[in-house]
């Protein structure tokens, strides 16, 4: 499921362990991360950047949702000849 800001709680739970793990590189043990290869289509480059871990055991937040096993952050960078963007979904 992909997390908005209608679960204000939960996406800032979210946001602040995947700068946690940004800030170590994403070397962190557990997380499995997938990088595409830079690919090319309708004039543009587009990379995609996957992070999964196994949810926090003792974390409050998570505890609402007790089936939940992982959690993951997809990034995708996209560019043309004249911008770059990026997005994220959680």
């Amino acid at each position: 499921m992909t997390v908005k800001q209608n679960q204000p709680q939960l996406h800032q739970r979210l946001n602040e362990l995947f700068e946690q793990y940004a800030q170590q590189d994403y070397q962190v043990k557990g997380l499995r991360k997938q990088i595409s290869k830079p690919q090319r289509s309708h004039g543009r480059t587009e990379q995609r950047f996957c992070y999964a871990i196994g949810v926090p055991p003792a974390d409050k937040v998570f505890q609402r949702w007790p089936s939940l096993q992982s959690i993951g952050l997809l990034n995708r960078h996209s560019r043309t000849s004249d911008r770059r963007s990026a997005q994220q979904a959680k």
